[in-house]
């Protein structure tokens, strides 16, 4: 695999005319027969980003899906789930890509998710842990069952706190010995999770070969 070889199957070629690019982030999948590689752009906002996957049986490198971040393979090694955001919106979803077929599907069905780096659990396939920047989940970790379409806190970093240190009584002051603004109640701070996401689909896209 080289960048070349990359370069000649994309269908974005023309973002690549004046940005140079490079690949990154080869993962085997779990079953260790496939591998992917990212392409993009090596803008600090790439104008592509985009997954390859390469057969170890047939030796055939084949491109599957763009306009994407931080991609991770699904545990049975058969698909990746990637987080595309909407441009017209800024909305982001959770999309998965058959790593044979290179169709997609909506993976988690929310018209917003604040996520950054989703992560399949290894034998509950329903599973996806993320970690979330901002909106109604906060800065934190999230879990995600796209079984029963829901989307909770897990772990979540205190307001008007800095991750890096310690508290400090100053910031205790401010927000209480829990982290919350004082007079917050229980039932806001579980409220700030998303515990249903309505029912939305995507039509599936095909890849190019």
């Amino acid at each position: 695999m080289t960048l070349e070889r990359a370069l000649a199957l994309t269908p974005n070629r023309e973002l690549t005319r004046h940005n140079p690019s490079q690949l990154q982030n080869t993962r085997y999948n779990p079953t260790g027969d496939k591998i992917m590689i990212v392409h993009r752009t090596r803008e600090d906002f790439p104008a592509l980003v985009e997954i390859f996957v390469y057969d170890l049986k047939t030796r055939q490198l084949r491109w599957l899906a763009d306009d994407l971040h931080h991609p991770n393979w699904r545990p049975d090694g058969k698909a990746i789930v990637f987080v595309r955001r909407e441009p017209l919106t800024n909305y982001q979803r959770l999309i998965e890509v058959d790593a044979d077929t290179g169709i997609e599907r909506v993976a988690f069905g929310a018209d917003h998710v604040p996520a950054g780096h989703p992560s399949y659990h290894p034998t509950k396939q329903h599973l996806i842990v993320t970690d979330c920047y901002g909106g109604p989940m906060g800065n934190g970790l999230a879990i995600i069952d796209t079984k029963a379409n829901t989307m909770r806190q897990l772990v979540t970093i205190p307001w008007a706190q800095n991750p890096t240190s310690r508290p400090t009584r100053a910031s205790h002051s401010a927000t209480g010995e829990s982290g919350f603004p004082r007079g917050s109640t229980s039932t806001n701070r579980v409220r700030c999770g998303i515990k249903t996401a309505p029912k939305c689909s995507s039509p599936a896209r095909k890849a190019a070969v």
